[in-house]
């Protein structure tokens, strides 16, 4: 599986960083995006089909085939962009529309400078587990066990969440990818929690709308004992790594890292 991946690197006035600016990138994304600023993006518009606004706010299905992910970085934002399957084409229009509207809108509320643009096809990742292995949820990650949020998630419970991640977004728009069907001895192996470092983060955004949106996650690390766990087990890991796991990734939730941990 490939996606296109596009880093746009922001910067902002000195003391003015955001912790979690996922939500404000995407908005940001929006005003850089729309073709027509004065008028509402309808599905009626003729040009919908090449139109990368449509596809990032406006696709029909629930399923979307992108992920944004924010990270502060260095004095500002590090922004990934990362669109799969066929939708692929649509990187290059993206790229230059990026390019071209730098100073059209503030981020947020602040006045901003973009450092560099860089845009990349890059392959899923692989990766064989070790005796332990350490996650680290770089942006609010939102899982649900039993209709509440999963604060510290079994592996067992991520590996699904990445094999349903994966799935859903190969189902619309990369079908000869589709599906990927995991044998349930591995997703059930056994991994001890050995450490965890977790905390929980709420953020509300308010869309175009005035409409004010609650959304909740973890940050932080969970090393699991993962000596009985098969060593390709991480190549699903890496498919949630690739994807971004659980709710709200639109939003720049569901970021997470996948690496080797220490000695059990």
């Amino acid at each position: 599986m490939k996606c296109s991946l596009i880093t746009i690197d922001i910067s902002l006035p000195r003391g003015s960083e955001l912790e979690y600016p996922g939500s404000v990138f995407r908005g940001w994304l929006g005003n850089t995006l729309k073709c027509d600023p004065a008028h509402e993006c309808t599905n009626e518009c003729v040009n919908r089909d090449q139109c990368p606004y449509y596809m990032v706010f406006k696709e029909q299905i629930d399923v979307k085939p992108f992920s944004v992910l924010s990270i502060p970085y260095d004095g500002g934002i590090r922004n990934f962009i990362r669109i799969y399957g066929d939708r692929r084409k649509f990187a290059p229009h993206i790229v230059r529309l990026v390019n071209e509207h730098e100073q059209s809108k503030h981020f947020g509320t602040m006045p901003y400078h973009i450092d560099s643009i860089e845009a990349r096809i890059v392959e899923l990742p692989a990766m064989q587990l070790r005796e332990t292995t350490e996650i680290v949820f770089v942006s609010p990650t939102h899982l649900r066990e039993d209709a509440s949020q999963e604060l510290i998630p079994e592996l067992s419970m991520l590996l699904k969440s990445c094999v349903r991640s994966y799935n859903r977004v190969t189902k619309y728009y990369d079908e000869k990818n589709y599906p990927c069907r995991i044998p349930e001895s591995m997703l059930e192996a056994p991994a001890e929690i050995l450490d965890y470092n977790i905390k929980t983060v709420k953020i509300v955004h308010e869309n175009m709308f005035d409409k004010q949106i609650v959304m909740e996650g973890i940050v932080g690390t969970i090393s699991y004992d993962t000596s009985e766990v098969p060593p390709e087990a991480g190549n699903i890991l890496k498919m949630g790594e690739f994807l971004q796991i659980g709710k709200h990734s639109t939003y720049g939730f569901g970021g997470m890292v996948v690496k080797h941990g220490g000695l059990a």
